[in-house]
């Protein structure tokens, strides 16, 4: 078995993976804390949650424009189903998402580990870091992206500042709008309404992910052709398992360092 890269391994594993998105067999486990490629959130009372946050971020930055008021309601809605999804999975590392409406935005933290009190962490869509590490001392963290659109044609974009900022790269993407059907039948023109009260809930889909320091080796040149921002495609990422197991080991490495002192 010697000479196994386990780098290799995850992209072998994420092939394997985006074959199976073709015939929409995917791992699917709900079980927070466990592994799974999609995750679902459907609960009424949080997507109304999420929706409200949604408006109130709207009124925050003042959005007059009808479409832009949209545009910025999708995206604050996306984002905070991407955090969802992202506490789902890695709930035994951070606290609850937060929805609170800081005037003098989040301090570029939106969830932290229950026992950590160090910079740097986990970011989570446009902000510089969303989650921090409860095991890390140092700056640092995982940026996670959400996007809509096809496995195919989703492109995830990260910038040198993102990059030095933070540790992880975790791309996530919402292939489709889910309707509310009572909107959909009344053939409203509030575009809002696609985001509200469905039945069926929106399904997430972790699309994998990659370690800055990856990024760092095999892409510098392209970062300094394109001004300090590059794109990645689904083909681009490793397995998102993967990330279990560098965070748990990150963990087992601090715990061993406290033991130590």
């Amino acid at each position: 078995m010697a000479g196994i890269n386990a780098i290799e391994l995850l992209r072998e594993q994420q092939l394997d993976f985006i074959q199976r998105i073709k015939y929409s067999c995917l791992l699917d486990c709900q079980i927070p804390g466990k592994n799974s490629e999609i995750t679902f959130i459907s609960e009424k009372s949080k997507i109304k949650q999420i929706s409200k946050f949604s408006y109130s971020m709207c009124n925050k930055y003042q959005s007059k424009d009808r479409e832009e008021k949209y545009f910025n309601y999708r995206n604050n809605f996306i984002g905070k189903l991407g955090e969802e999804a992202v506490k789902n999975r890695l709930t035994n590392f951070i606290t609850g998402v937060d929805y609170t409406i800081k005037n003098e935005g989040d301090g570029k933290v939106d969830f932290t580990f229950a026992f950590d009190s160090s910079p740097g962490g986990i970011q989570v869509k446009t902000r510089k870091v969303d989650f921090t590490f409860a095991f890390d001392s140092s700056p640092g963290g995982i940026q996670v992206k959400t996007r809509k659109g096809t496995y195919d044609t989703v492109k995830w974009s990260i910038t040198e500042k993102e990059i030095e900022a933070n540790t992880f790269l975790v791309c996530m993407f919402i292939e489709k709008n889910v309707k509310n059907k009572e909107a959909e039948n009344k053939q409203t023109e509030n575009k809002e309404a696609e985001y509200k009260n469905t039945s069926a809930g929106f399904k997430i889909t972790s699309a994998g992910f990659l370690p800055m320091d990856l990024i760092k080796k095999e892409h510098k040149i392209e970062l300094i052709k394109n001004n300090g921002k590059i794109e990645f495609t689904i083909y681009d990422l490793l397995y998102i398992s993967g990330l279990n197991a560098y965070l748990k080991k990150l963990y087992d490495l601090q715990v061993e360092k406290l033991l130590e002192i």
